[in-house]
């Protein structure tokens, strides 16, 4: 919490088609894990609609360092399209909304940092 991440690695969480033949994660005709850059400390990114749980719905810890409702749709379609593509992920809260509050408004400086720091801007 209260850092920005690199996200090399994204998963679509909610998606369990097990019984159908597919792997853990895969979607359907589609797409498994989509990595997107190279960055050493990058995380991996667990992308769904479904409240969060450290369990997932097979009773086992989690295949990835981070959550989030959106990014694995985004990655899918700049990869789709060849469009390159960098996510980062600043982590306000683990649910606390008082988190959310002390947090929220320091994830602007220190994500203009990473992006200097990577030679972005």
């Amino acid at each position: 919490m209260g850092k920005v991440y690199s996200v090399n690695e994204f998963i679509q969480r909610d998606m369990d088609a097990i019984s159908m033949g597919f792997e853990k994660y895969e979607t359907p005709f589609g797409n498994y894990a989509l990595n997107v850059t190279n960055d050493p400390n990058g995380v991996s990114c667990g992308t769904g609609d479904s409240f969060y749980s450290y369990i997932d719905w097979h009773g086992n810890s989690t295949d990835f360092d981070i959550v989030d409702m959106e990014a694995y749709a985004l990655a899918s379609v700049c990869q789709t399209y060849g469009i390159p593509f960098r996510c980062y992920k600043y982590i306000s809260d683990s649910g606390n909304p008082q988190d959310w509050k002390d947090n929220c408004a320091k994830g602007v400086d220190l994500f203009v940092e990473r992006l200097e720091k990577d030679g972005l801007i």
